[in-house]
């Protein structure tokens, strides 16, 4: 018992430096505030109501840049889009314009077939 003891007493204080350095999520902007940076920004006019599935990640080519991935409606379907956006105050803002994302489980882009041997 004291052995059990004494090796639960080490790995105390080996595993809660790994747990501080276990990954925090990225904030992500409401649809609310992504419509609002893509207003801002000037790609137009989308509706908080036709964006979902907003998720950003921290890039490290840009300090204070987050990679971020959302789907916004378009003509009655769901449509994948990235951007760079950053988080300044309270505020997010597009660093760059929306680019889609093709969609291939959708069959929007067909990938290039395999070439033969």
């Amino acid at each position: 018992m004291a052995v059990l003891t004494g090796l639960v007493a080490l790995a105390l204080p080996i595993a809660a430096p790994l747990a501080a350095q276990a990954p925090v999520a990225s904030p992500a902007p409401s649809p609310d505030a992504l419509s609002q940076a893509l207003r801002d920004h000037g790609s137009g006019e989308v509706d908080a109501g036709d964006l979902r599935a907003v998720t950003c990640a921290e890039t490290s080519e840009a300090p204070g840049a987050f990679d971020c991935q959302w789907e916004q409606r378009r003509d009655g379907n769901w449509h994948p889009y990235t951007s760079w956006l950053a988080l300044v105050g309270a505020q997010w803002t597009m660093l760059d314009a929306p680019i889609p994302v093709p969609d291939f489980n959708r069959g929007k882009l067909k990938p290039l077939a395999p070439t033969a041997p």
